[in-house]
């Protein structure tokens, strides 16, 4: 029988191994510690002991899988970062405490009937020569090249006397964790004239505190001169009225040549290597590529001549589908002076205009001369509809590095509404690569927008023309290219259209302070929100599926499965690397039993360095770090991923010993065989190991598929009643389909609830919604009401 936990946590009924099956030995008092050695997994301490009994769990302090053991410390030194004088600097040696969370169990499991494996036997061995050797499973990796040292408290096993600076043999072969993520938050590419501010989302299996990093260094260079500026913290960037916490600095460029200048990063964690951007000066698509590693390519233009505005005004009524020079002005004032018939007609027909006004450039920093340059060209949208056009476009008309922008009239008062661009009755070249649409609404479907390889809409409504609500069209590419969305929104007009790859070549690369009913598909996705949705799909690298972002996002109303990672079913394993998934509130209505997201279920997939931390996963369960592949043979082995400060009303975990119907039939149908004592790869994490601070709710699924250790820091429901409602949690108002029902709850803790306090350390130091993180804070996304 496990003893309670708190108030009482009643035993599976599956669970019956608190004892191997012989009596409860009376305590012996332990030997000294004859050998400590880390395993090549970094997460297992065994232990050699001279002159002891057999132990049992209870000896070892560990009752109840809620409560981690004690008395076990395990001192470490890791090659990393000190933050001093608000820089990095580098240490060799830099200090972490690891703790033994439990004793690690007998593998591989041994069915010994048709319902129950014989799984959960104490993992100790009486070698033969008077000593016993104990496996304990750590808090969380130890590194290859790590220095350890051992302390033991007083009945740390029982009847054990204290020991101290007891030498470790370090036998790991994991690297150190490399920094998570790493992706811009700044959309590349845009012109400025003085100081500039630049975003990224970066993080560490490994944080300090409420920080992820020692410090980031930016370098900004124009190939010949570089100017370096460090953050010590993160900071909120207004760059888009968004308020984001991040990690950011201005960056001042005078000094510079205009033209393009490359911003470089270097991020330095607290534990293990840093990462950089490089420091060479970088080409004009320089930041339009897959990895997190790219730099920032801008756009600097100190006398605001190499990018001279020049503004033209469409006239949708009066206007002509002749394009002229003449159309192009320098100032708005003088574009909108231009007589209305006079004026273009259309979007294309002003971008002709742009074109035969032979614009140019001078070579700079690297990059070509430039002709017929559409940089910086201004297309205004007066109130009401003009539509994209059908003027043919010359070739030769490019952007070679800064962007093209339509935008709804400025001295409008809410051109955001009033001001509308419409696709027309089929898709025009546009030539220019880059295209920005600005304070304007997009009126899209029947056929996409046009194939300019790079989009940027901020605040940008996005709607359906007439009669196209069930339209796919909207934005597409005949070659691979890049879309950024920030401070836009999808409306309910339409019920195909996403923020989503469409094509086979086109990618978002960052979606910002966006809403949608639908899904997100991007490199990054931060602040954004979505109600009443029906699921997300994760990206990264087109290859490897690394460096996701999806920080700080609210998901309310969901009706299906909220994220989807992408897998095969065979011929290799989809590889999550690096992704970073914090800070979001996902909230589940309706009939629907799909869980949240499903890592590595009936699929071959594999994480590694994952950062999964203070999310609110709310009404559903959350299948996290399967062992689960379609096959007999296959592996989902997962590497040092983080679980911490999370809000779960579910989190079952499926390893070795869960039985699998798939496994029976392929058997042959033997009920014995339904096991598989071979997918021991992700004991570390079934035991608690890199998990902390969690809240486990319980209140679905009856506690099935638990893990076997919750890590340091957890707190568990006693109750696995499905009917429990709000008592225990006490949100300020659940309306998930574990409350009432209604959906858009608000998941704050109230006063009293479990989730207050329970955190320590965090990536990002503020909740959700903004709110400051002391020195302990609420799990999950949202801090106290």
């Amino acid at each position: 029988m496990m003893i309670g936990y708190m108030v009482g946590f009643p035993a599976q009924a599956s669970s019956a191994w608190m004892d191997d099956g012989t009596a409860t030995p009376t305590p012996t008092p332990t030997g000294p510690v004859t050998a400590a050695t880390i395993d090549s997994s970094g997460t297992v301490l065994s232990l050699t002991l001279s002159g002891v009994s057999a132990g049992s769990w209870a000896g070892y302090g560990f009752a109840d899988d809620t409560v981690p053991m004690t008395g076990v410390t395990l001192a470490t030194t890791t090659a990393g970062f000190d933050r001093t004088g608000g820089q990095a600097v580098a240490n060799a040696a830099r200090s972490r405490s690891l703790w033994a969370i439990k004793p690690c169990r007998k593998t591989p499991i041994a069915p010994s009937s048709t319902t129950v494996p014989n799984a959960k036997l104490l993992d100790e061995v009486d070698n033969g020569d008077g000593t016993r050797t104990v496996r304990l499973r750590l808090s969380a990796h130890v590194y290859a090249g790590d220095g350890c040292t051992l302390s033991l408290a007083a009945g740390w096993r029982s009847g054990a006397s204290a020991q101290a600076s007891v030498a470790v043999t370090n036998n790991s072969a994991l690297a150190a964790a490399p920094v998570i993520g790493g992706r811009w938050l700044t959309v590349p590419k845009q012109r400025v004239t003085g100081s500039f501010r630049v975003d990224i989302m970066a993080g560490s299996i490994n944080p300090e505190g409420r920080s992820g990093l020692a410090a980031v260094r930016f370098d900004v260079t124009d190939g010949t001169t570089t100017k370096s500026v460090w953050a010590s913290a993160m900071t909120t960037s207004n760059a888009h009225g968004d308020a984001v916490r991040c990690w950011g600095a201005d960056i001042d460029p005078s000094g510079l040549n205009a033209g393009l200048i490359t911003v470089h990063k270097t991020l330095y964690p607290w534990v293990g290597p840093s990462r950089t951007s490089g420091t060479a000066q970088s080409t004009n698509a320089g930041s339009f590529v897959n990895t997190a590693d790219a730099p920032l390519v801008m756009a600097y233009d100190p006398a605001g001549t190499r990018y001279a505005p020049a503004y033209v005004v469409c006239d949708p009524v009066n206007g002509t589908a002749t394009a002229s020079a003449a159309m192009v002005q320098s100032s708005l004032a003088a574009a909108k002076a231009v007589a209305a018939a006079s004026k273009p007609i259309s979007v294309t027909c002003a971008l002709q205009a742009i074109y035969l006004a032979n614009r140019s450039a001078a070579a700079a920093n690297g990059s070509a001369a430039i002709s017929r340059m559409a940089d910086n060209a201004i297309v205004v949208i007066p109130a009401g509809t003009t539509g994209m056009g059908a003027t043919a476009i010359t070739t030769g008309f490019t952007a070679a590095e800064c962007w093209p922008i339509v935008m709804g009239d400025p001295e409008d008062a809410n051109p955001r509404v009033n001001c509308i661009v419409e696709t027309g009755a089929s898709a025009v070249n546009l030539r220019a690569t880059h295209i920005a649409l600005r304070d304007l609404t997009l009126n899209v479907g029947g056929v996409n927008l046009s194939n300019a390889a790079y989009y940027w809409l901020h605040n940008v409504q996005v709607e359906a023309k007439s009669g196209q609500g069930a339209s796919s069209a909207f934005l597409t590419s005949s070659t691979i290219g890049y879309n950024y969305a920030t401070k836009s929104a999808i409306g309910a007009s339409l019920s195909a259209i996403s923020w989503k790859q469409t094509g086979s070549g086109q990618k978002w690369a960052l979606v910002r302070s966006c809403t949608t009913p639908r899904d997100i598909n991007a490199l990054a996705i931060v602040n954004c929100s979505a109600v009443n949705m029906v699921g997300w799909t994760a990206g990264g690298d087109a290859d490897s599926q690394a460096d996701w972002i999806a920080v700080g996002n609210l998901l309310l109303s969901q009706t299906a499965r909220g994220i989807t990672f992408p897998s095969v079913a065979s011929g290799g394993y989809s590889q999550m690397v690096r992704p970073m998934f914090v800070n979001n509130v996902l909230e589940r209505i309706g009939a629907s039993t799909e869980p949240h997201m499903a890592m590595a279920e009936n699929s071959l997939e594999r994480f590694t360095h994952m950062l999964f931390e203070g999310n609110s996963l709310i009404g559903e369960r959350t299948n996290t770090l399967y062992n689960d592949p379609g096959d007999l043979t296959s592996h989902n082995s997962h590497v040092d991923c983080r679980v911490a400060g999370n809000f779960f009303d579910w989190m079952p975990t499926k390893q070795d010993d869960f039985y699998d119907d798939t496994t029976v039939a392929s058997n042959g149908g033997a009920p014995n065989y339904g096991y598989r004592p071979w997918l021991t790869d992700n004991l570390w994490f079934q035991d608690g190991c890199n998990s902390e601070g969690n809240v486990h709710a319980r209140r679905t699924g009856g506690g099935g598929f638990a893990p076997h250790g919750y890590g340091r820091g957890a707190v568990v429901n006693p109750s696995a009643a499905t009917s429990q409602g709000n008592a225990w949690i006490k949100f300020t108002a659940d309306r998930s389909v574990l409350g009432d029902g209604t959906g858009g709850g608000d998941y704050r803790p109230a006063s009293g609830s479990p989730l207050i306090g329970v955190a320590s350390r965090a990536n990002v130091d503020v909740d959700r919604a903004g709110v400051a993180r002391g020195p302990t804070f609420a799990a999950g996304a949202l801090e106290t009401a």
